[in-house]
């Protein structure tokens, strides 16, 4: 989510308190969605993950990734987790 084309996604997604990871450094994804699982609770909303890990450019679905879905339940255990695709 770093580096979005358009000046006013950046700030939108820095105000809402989104996980900014930097695709380029993949140990800095897991404290910043522990981070936006926190502020989720705080703030009472619900977090959106993407299970591949990122999104995809084409119709096939990448493998699974556990690790931010795993950190994201752990600090959002009551949470109502629903599982959606975009297409």
């Amino acid at each position: 989510m770093i580096e979005p084309d358009t000046p006013s996604i950046s700030l939108n997604l820095r105000l809402s308190g989104a996980a900014l990871i930097d695709r380029k450094d993949s140990r800095q994804a897991i404290p910043e969605i522990a981070r936006m699982a926190k502020h989720a609770v705080d703030k009472g909303f619900s977090p959106s993950i993407f299970p591949e890990g990122t999104r995809s450019k084409t119709d096939e679905i990448k493998p699974f990734a556990i690790g931010g879905l795993a950190v994201l339940l752990k600090y959002t255990k009551n949470a109502l987790v629903v599982p959606f695709a975009i297409k």
